[in-house]
């Protein structure tokens, strides 16, 4: 695999019979605890995005730092009545493991309706697990567009 040029790379939407999904399926949120010590401030750079407006599953892609953050900050709802929006993190090894999922419901979008600062803060999760291939299953109800950044520590760059 090339080294990265530094640019985020596009997700692409992929049929999800590709990783032997059935639509509807329900799945339990199995994610690991966070490490005792974390890292000091880190800046952060757009490895690759995800854009859409509604549903899908992505093409694979490669996180090569042990350390990345998922940012789900950028998020526009057109409705405020019963807006939604999951994305599943899953180990492109292992399609029965899922790595994190983000459930986003009215009470969210409604608590972060005025606070964009707020939401580029808690609208995030790092993980701390990297050197591996992802995927991401986004279920999106009510949302006029989502730009999703997987983010990698600036120090990484090139790697």
């Amino acid at each position: 695999m090339p080294t990265w040029d530094g640019k985020p790379q596009k997700i692409g939407f992929v049929d999800p019979a590709t990783y032997h999904i059935q639509t509807g399926e329900s799945r339990p949120d199995m994610t690991a605890p966070r490490p005792a010590t974390a890292p000091g401030t880190t800046k952060w750079v757009t490895y690759a995005t995800i854009d859409g407006r509604g549903s899908g599953t992505t093409g694979v892609v490669r996180v090569s730092s042990p350390l990345w953050r998922l940012d789900y900050s950028d998020i526009t709802t057109t409705s405020d009545e019963i807006p939604f929006f999951n994305c599943q993190v899953m180990d492109a090894e292992d399609p029965n493991r899922f790595v994190h999922i983000v459930t986003l419901n009215f009470p969210d979008f409604r608590g972060m309706k005025d606070k964009p600062e707020l939401r580029k803060e808690q609208w995030v999760k790092t993980f701390y697990e990297g050197h591996h291939d992802y995927y991401f299953v986004i279920n999106a109800r009510c949302i006029g567009a989502y730009h999703v950044k997987i983010q990698v520590p600036e120090t990484y760059m090139g790697t």
